[in-house]
């Protein structure tokens, strides 16, 4: 080959490389569109994720978190690892599932649910099941809470 020839391919060979190169880029922006369509299948809820104890995703519809919004009330009845309670703001009654690894604790000492009585006030936290009722992962006894006063400072109320 002569030296004309190898001259004149230079610019051929780096052109298909460059064509090769935009055409990887599309290719992959196609594939990128047609894989964000099936994620936006799923709901938003799935997307941001909400894990189990055990680091699994919690299935749609599911028991879901309380959002954050622990549960308060008062103990009416006990009944095995069951607990009534009438919550605090819609005086609706609930059920609360205690579980061995129910983190329960009084005064920020562990507890166990024996130690729960009829009229003690409870917070607590876990998974809303479908019919309503509440798989306690975090249960406070008798806590103390604070409720704003009029000049904006936390009253206690016991």
């Amino acid at each position: 080959m002569t030296e004309e020839k190898k001259k004149a391919l230079i610019p051929l060979i780096i052109a298909g490389f460059i064509l090769v190169i935009f055409a990887s880029f599309f290719a992959g922006l196609f594939f990128g569109k047609a894989k964000g369509k099936e994620t936006n299948k799923i709901g938003a809820s799935e997307a941001t994720g909400r894990f189990q104890q055990d680091g699994t995703m919690m299935p749609r519809g599911a028991g879901r978190m309380q959002g954050d919004r622990p549960t308060i009330g008062e103990v009416t009845a006990i009944s095995g690892n069951n607990i009534s309670m009438t919550t605090q703001n819609s005086s609706e009654s609930k059920t609360i599932g205690v579980a061995d690894n129910t983190n329960i604790t009084d005064n920020g000492v562990d507890a166990t649910i024996s130690t729960i009585k009829v009229g003690d006030t409870l917070i607590v936290t876990g998974l809303t099941n479908t019919d309503g009722s509440i798989k306690a992962q975090m249960i406070k006894i008798n806590p103390i809470l604070s409720t704003p006063s009029k000049t904006g400072s936390p009253q206690q109320n016991n």
